[in-house]
């Protein structure tokens, strides 16, 4: 599905979240719901090395995000802008407020095509038998996934 919309002129956001049970009595999987958005926007001219998410975000990511996520991905869109490179984080789940206030956030970005990344995460995911609670994949206009 991702391949169908994924193109230059938008961005995508996906959203997924576990249920926080299994799916049946005495099963062991979880029930999981993927949700996809496809945003077009005509963004102003980007200079080489923009890192503001005001010029590189959709609208609908200014709107819908937590001022607490948009600083984590402020700082993750200038580490990735300044090293040309993918950006591996973690921080305490505490710095994003909501119901679960304990856990740890990984937070992943490149400036390479994020579709390879995106499939080698979870395949990573489910090699270790982990399942996160939330997923959230954005594009940006500068091409950062």
């Amino acid at each position: 599905h991702l391949d169908s919309i994924w193109t230059n002129t938008g961005t995508i956001s996906l959203a997924f979240m576990a249920s926080e049970g299994p799916l049946y009595k005495r099963g062991s999987e979880k029930l999981g719901i993927f949700t996809t958005l496809r945003d077009s926007f005509d963004p102003p001219h980007i200079s080489e090395g923009e890192t503001s998410l005001e010029v590189l975000a959709s609208p609908r990511f200014l709107k819908e995000k937590t001022r607490p996520a948009k600083e984590q991905y402020q700082i993750m869109m200038e580490d990735i802008v300044s090293k040309g490179r993918a950006v591996v984080r973690i921080v305490h789940g505490s710095v994003y407020p909501g119901p679960y206030p304990g856990g740890f956030v990984l937070q992943f970005g490149s400036s390479q095509s994020g579709r390879t990344y995106f499939t080698e995460v979870c395949q990573a995911m489910r090699f270790v038998s982990l399942t996160p609670r939330r997923f959230y994949l954005e594009t940006f206009a500068n091409d950062v996934t």
